[in-house]
Formats: structure tokens, C-alpha cells, sequence
């Protein structure tokens, strides 16, 4: 920048300080801009991580209960086939005993009658 002739050096040495301060504080905004701007974007990554293994531990969570939910599902059935198995095992014997009570009642009707 070429000012007129009269101007004194020490006036011009001002303007050059001047213009040089100004400019590394321009320079000095621009680096904090950009700090600010990568430290957002730092934090936006570091949020979206967090976001990231917090649906994934959901999601292991819920599959740990639906494996629950299943194997309790499954232990109940065989739970209850095994009352149903044991409910028949019951009918067959009470089955059996009144058979074996019914043919004892007519052997000792017929007896009876043969004894008569």
C-alpha cells in the first residue's frame, strides 16, 4: 500500500503495526472458528457413537429376554405334558384297580351263587 510522501516513517511504521495486529486477530478468530467448529464435530461423533452402542446393548438386552421368554416358554410345555403324562398314568391305574375290584366282585358273586 503506497501512501503520499507525507506521511513521517513513524507514522507509516504505526499503520504497518496496525494492519499486522489486525490481521492476527483475524487470523487468530479464524483458528478459533475452526477449533470450535472441529471440537463440534468431535463431540457429534462421540455422541452418535454413544448412541450407536446404546441400541446395540438394547438390542443384546433384548434378546437375552426373548431367549428367556423362550426357554421359559419351553419349560413351561414340558411342565405341562409331564402333569398330563402323569393325570393319564393315574387314569390307567385307578382303570386297572377298578377292573381288577369289578372281575374280584364277580368271582366272589359267582361263588356265591355256586355256593348256593
Amino acid at each position: 500500500k503506497i501512501e503520499p510522501k507525507s506521511e513521517s516513517k513513524s507514522e507509516l511504521k504505526l499503520e504497518l503495526e496496525s494492519e499486522s495486529e489486525s490481521e492476527a486477530v483475524e487470523d487468530a478468530e479464524e483458528v478459533e472458528v475452526e477449533a470450535a467448529e472441529e471440537a463440534e464435530e468431535e463431540a457429534e461423533e462421540v455422541e452418535a457413537k454413544e448412541a450407536e452402542a446404546q441400541e446395540a446393548q438394547e438390542e443384546e438386552v433384548e434378546e437375552i429376554e426373548a431367549e428367556e421368554d423362550a426357554e421359559d416358554a419351553q419349560e413351561a410345555q414340558e411342565a405341562e405334558e409331564a402333569q398330563e403324562a402323569q393325570e393319564e398314568e393315574v387314569e390307567e391305574i385307578e382303570a386297572e384297580e377298578d377292573a381288577e375290584d369289578a372281575q374280584e366282585a364277580q368271582e366272589a358273586e359267582e361263588a356265591q351263587e355256586a355256593q348256593e
